[in-house]
């Protein structure tokens, strides 16, 4: 009876291990968004890759925070490794906010969101509204 109960009790251990939720980070604008704030969530996705999806609220249109810019940019960036473009921010106006889906075989990373004049560029402007580090959990 005793090792019914020890064995049970293992196996909920194991279970509560191997079901761990996607990793959850708050990020506030830089000095040039101070007003902005969003929510950055990562979670395992097929394949070993990572799933990032990005929210984020209270953003002003991309002109405002740098003339000639049209477009949200997010980057993912491993550790010394040049950054990453990852896509454009779906930037809604009328609501200031944002949000994108994309998927990396990094496990840790920044992810970057840049004001630029296109959503092509081949590397981030210095204007960087977020920057955070984050992991697969």
């Amino acid at each position: 009876m005793k090792l019914g109960v020890l064995f049970g009790g293992s196996l909920m251990v194991l279970a509560a291990v191997g079901c761990a939720g996607p990793a959850k980070y708050q990020v506030t604008g830089s000095g040039r968004a101070p007003d902005a704030d969003g929510r950055i969530t990562v979670e395992k996705a097929e394949g070993g890759n990572s799933m990032v999806t990005l929210d984020v609220n209270h953003l002003a249109p991309p002109d405002r925070m740098e003339s000639g810019a049209t477009t949200y940019v997010v980057w993912f960036q491993k550790q010394g490794q040049p950054a990453m473009r990852a896509g454009q921010l779906g930037y809604d106006k009328g609501k200031r906010a944002g949000t994108m889906r994309a998927t990396t075989t990094n496990r840790q990373f920044d992810v970057l969101v840049t004001a630029e004049a296109s959503g092509v560029v081949p590397s981030p402007s210095d204007v960087v509204i977020f920057q955070k580090q984050v992991e697969t959990p």
